[in-house]
């Protein structure tokens, strides 16, 4: 859940109320019938549940290994000096699912080009209208905006933009791309703000 392999992931499944973790592999997969598992959902374990955060988290790392953003090596490389922060500052935004980011290029450029950044970071609207939880995510947005704009050949002009998902529409989508380097981070760090669990 840590990020340290993009092939494996440890994902705890409760049984008989304890979270025992179970190891997945990317590729070793098995396709079934659908008529197979809904035999299989009608005679469900109890004892064991799988928490609807435990799905999500499997759901976005499966996702994750066809949706993710290839940057530029000299963009990449201009955040080198802060990435070490900027992952600390990632931690910090457990309620912020998503961000997408805006370049004004996706080449390589020259050294004397500076990269223009634009950064939507979006939020669930039932988190989103609870001022204290935008609040904590409005001051992670804020650090990540100062760092970047410590970067060297990185121009971040107007601040982070931080949206409900009712806000964020599909045209802003269409422009701008998935910011998902930090994707194992809200794996890990997410403290399960999904509480309700079900038998799978």
């Amino acid at each position: 859940m840590h990020g340290r392999s993009p092939r494996r992931l440890h994902l705890p499944v409760q049984v008989d109320d304890f979270d025992v973790f179970y190891e997945f592999y990317s590729r070793d997969r098995l396709i079934l019938p659908r008529e197979i598992l809904a035999e299989a959902a009608a005679g469900a374990d109890a004892t064991r549940i799988v928490t609807e955060r435990s799905l999500r988290t499997l759901s976005a790392w499966m996702a994750a290994r066809y949706d993710r953003t290839a940057f530029p090596d000299t963009f990449q490389n201009r955040l080198n000096p802060v990435r070490k922060e900027l992952l600390k500052q990632a931690r910090k935004l457990i309620d912020v699912p998503e961000a997408f980011i805006a370049l004004n290029s996706w080449d390589e450029v020259a050294d004397a080009v500076p990269y223009e950044v634009v950064l939507v970071f979006v939020m669930p609207d039932g988190l989103f209208s609870i001022s204290s939880r935008r609040t904590g995510a409005q001051k992670a947005v804020d650090a990540i905006a100062k760092l970047l704009r410590s970067c060297n050949g990185v121009s971040l002009g107007d601040d982070p933009t931080l949206v409900s998902d009712d806000e964020f529409t599909l045209a802003d989508m269409k422009m701008m791309r998935r910011w998902g380097d930090f994707d194992y981070l809200s794996l890990a760090d997410s403290n399960g703000h999904v509480p309700s669990a079900s038998p799978r």
